[in-house]
């Protein structure tokens, strides 16, 4: 597909773009007490659901997490039932349903009573943290890390994902372009948060998407503007971009009209 072409808007400065790309230098500990508090909160569920893993995945996991971004992602996978596939999708989603309501109740007990129902995740305001809770099944084995849910009533299928495949292909990307890779999917993502805040904005997991998908097209830039620059002008079809495992397209997801008004808007703010 064509290039994009930018329109004439105030830009960004370079000083914004090295701020964004800065990791917060706090995220490994926000990771670990975000564990912790989740930990100790679900384990009077150990009984009814054993061996339930707590898996960080999101920005946090894969050290793309920006300044500003104060949410944690963990998911919370119970291996008593393994979904094979389609076939069995319709009795996975009760069993389902009945962990995701027990570990709603769970967390609104012993962490937040103000936890509001769930649509994707249970999300819990705590010692100044947002921690989206995801509870989930292994998809189709246990011994690998596919997690499969059902998000809610205004969802009509469920989710697969592979949040620790993602992070392996994120730190090997990271790995081969020296670390310049991780900078700039954090400076699209503060770029993000500047022109939106709150549920409606666009996501990180798009943002994280199109930079891995468009970074083969970034090698000659040299300066992180030119890398952002490269990436949101690079020739991919957002209709067609899937995620770093090549399984899941990005126009599947919620809000990706406005995925699409960021592409264009980040291009506009970097010339």
């Amino acid at each position: 597909m064509p290039a994009r072409e930018p329109t004439a808007v105030s830009r960004f400065t370079d000083a914004q773009l090295e701020d964004w790309a800065a990791e917060p230098t706090d995220a490994g500990d926000v990771c670990r007490e975000a564990l912790a508090l989740i930990r100790n909160a679900l384990a009077p569920l150990e009984g009814m659901y054993p061996g339930v893993e707590l898996i960080v995945q999101g920005g946090y996991a894969n050290r793309t997490a920006v300044s500003a971004q104060s949410d944690v992602d963990v998911v919370a996978r119970w291996p008593g039932v393994v979904v094979h596939g389609t076939g069995d999708e319709d009795a996975a989603a009760e069993a389902y349903r009945s962990f995701r309501d027990d570990v709603y109740d769970t967390l609104r007990t012993q962490v937040n009573q103000a936890i509001p129902l769930p649509r994707i995740a249970c999300c819990c305001k705590v010692g100044g943290m947002s921690i989206d809770v995801v509870p989930c099944l292994p998809y189709r084995s246990g011994d690998r890390d596919d997690i499969w849910f059902w998000p809610s009533d205004h969802y009509d299928r469920p989710t697969v994902s592979w949040p620790r495949e993602i992070s392996r292909r994120i730190e090997t990307r990271d790995r081969e372009a020296s670390g310049a890779f991780r900078p700039v999917v954090r400076a699209l993502k503060g770029m993000r948060d500047d022109f939106w805040s709150g549920e409606d904005r666009v996501k990180s997991f798009a943002v994280e998407s199109l930079a891995y998908t468009a970074w083969p097209h970034v090698s000659d830039a040299q300066t992180l503007r030119e890398r952002c620059l490269a990436v949101v002008i690079a020739p991919v079809d957002l209709r067609t971009l899937t995620d770093p495992t090549g399984r899941e397209r990005i126009a599947d997801l919620p809000l990706f009209d406005a995925f699409e008004g960021f592409v264009d808007e980040a291009l506009s703010r970097l010339v």
